[in-house]
């Protein structure tokens, strides 16, 4: 039997691939957990793994050069609102993103996913790349050229390193999904020396939601294009098996309480289905692709592809009608 190495995170979305064998023909599916950073690292640089969890934004990047050693399934394994993500120190009186305007921020990498969403945000008000200063902590994985400054590296930890950067007045604020350490950040708000820019950043995403119809996307599902074309039934059939655990995710967050820690996570799920839509995580391209044009854009903006790639450049043929 022959063995397929697939690199995840742990999520309620894929810990079906953790928990039990899966097996496609006579292929043997090893689910592998590794950090996110790690996987994306090592995937784009040297295609360790033959499918993998990867950041949407990178894979694009490498479409746009023309590379083709990989190819997506529709398949999104992390979505996120990204109003929570930007942060200030805790006596600013900065408050709004048109209050970021002309102002210094750091980021991870530039070609980070979640960092072209919220620079769409700026953009969406009208304010440009060029009307902010933009600090990068850490190496791009896909090697790219930008507009960014470099920030000083003191902990070889790009988190730590950003918090210092804002604590230090380096630059006005820094866009990180990563929760800041516990001497930077107080979740009850009550000290800390960082806060989020948004007071109610759910509220927030709530409003975008209704006004763009966008839940975006972060990560998505890639196979070595070889392997795809030597075994031409399996990527079907894998993307298949991802819409099974999907279903399974939603099953175990209707009857919650014996899974989740917090004791209002029934409420939260009730209240995205009434905002979204009940499949409100949906994989397929026909009901995600308006968000991944919406991404494109903003990388075209930000000069991270020349232009829209179509849909045969991105997905499989076979799953194109997904």
């Amino acid at each position: 039997m022959k063995t397929i190495r697939m690199a995840l995170t742990y999520s309620d979305r894929t810990q079906k691939f953790f928990r039990e064998e899966t097996t496609i023909g006579d292929m043997q599916i090893k689910a592998i957990e590794l950090p996110v950073e790690e996987i994306f690292f090592r995937q784009v640089r040297n295609y360790e793994f033959d499918i993998s969890e990867l950041s949407l934004s990178s894979y694009l990047v490498l479409k746009g050069m023309g590379n083709e050693e990989l190819v997506a399934l529709p398949v999104f394994l992390s979505r996120a609102f990204r109003h929570d993500s930007i942060y200030v120190k805790a006596e600013s009186n900065l408050r709004t993103l048109r209050d970021l305007k002309g102002k210094r921020i750091g980021m991870p990498e530039w070609q980070m996913t979640a960092c072209v969403w919220v620079r769409g945000l700026f953009k969406d008000e009208g304010i440009s790349n060029e009307e902010i200063d933009w600090y990068t902590y850490r190496e791009e994985r896909v090697p790219i050229k930008t507009p960014t400054k470099r920030g000083s590296s003191k902990y070889n930890d790009w988190l730590r390193d950003m918090c210092e950067a804002l604590i230090n007045n380096e630059v006005d604020a820094i866009i990180t999904v990563r929760q800041p350490p516990k001497e930077y950040y107080s979740i009850d708000r009550t000290k800390g020396k960082l806060r989020r820019l948004f007071d109610n950043p759910w509220e927030e995403a709530a409003k975008y939601y209704n006004k763009t119809k966008i839940f975006p996307i972060m990560h998505v599902l890639a196979i070595k294009k070889g392997l795809a074309e030597k075994y031409p039934d399996l990527p079907s059939k894998l993307y298949n098996e991802f819409l099974k655990a999907k279903e399974e995710a939603y099953m175990r967050i209707r009857e919650p309480y014996l899974m989740f820690i917090s004791p209002f996570i029934n409420e939260a799920y009730e209240e995205a289905v009434q905002l979204m839509v009940e499949d409100y995580w949906s994989y397929g391209v026909s009901k995600n692709w308006y968000v991944i044009q919406k991404l494109m854009s903003y990388m075209i903006k930000d000069g991270l592809i020349k232009e829209e790639l179509k849909k045969e450049d991105i997905f499989l043929n076979s799953l194109i009608n997904t």
